[in-house]
């Protein structure tokens, strides 16, 4: 959402979405969504909420979502996981906490600040490859 730089890394990414928490007393249902041929960039918070509604800290390990995947906000508050092949590096359960307004494509994600520098550098602005898992 508020992009500061247009930095990129090629990802794939799991997210993982639980049912409405009204169906959760019911039943417990999961789904498993896998994305690649995205693009991560990274954005800081600017002490300003996500459009999920919530003010987080540029260290908070969250992530928004392209418009297509974020909607109107169902995925709010839910987990990502991400796996760098490169380095090996897995960052999990991850919340959703933002649009992506100018992500590069409707597979791609904004990272914070926090969660980019465990992958890379903000200097740096692409790593090789990444792969998701869950």
């Amino acid at each position: 959402m508020f992009s500061s730089r247009a930095h990129s890394i090629l990802i794939a990414v799991a997210l993982v979405i639980n049912a409405p928490a009204a169906q959760a007393a019911v039943a417990t249902q999961s789904r498993r969504q896998e994305v690649t041929g995205g693009f991560a960039t990274f954005f800081e918070q600017q002490g300003l909420p996500g459009s999920c509604g919530k003010v987080h800290q540029d260290s908070d390990f969250i992530v928004a979502l392209p418009p297509g995947r974020y909607g109107t906000g169902v995925n709010c508050g839910r987990t990502v996981q991400v796996t760098s092949t490169s380095t090996g590096l897995v960052h999990c359960h991850r919340v959703v906490a933002d649009e992506c307004a100018d992500c590069i494509n409707a597979n791609s994600l904004d990272l914070s600040t926090g969660k980019y520098e465990f992958f890379s550098s903000l200097d740096i602005g692409e790593l090789p490859s990444m792969l998701s898992t869950s």
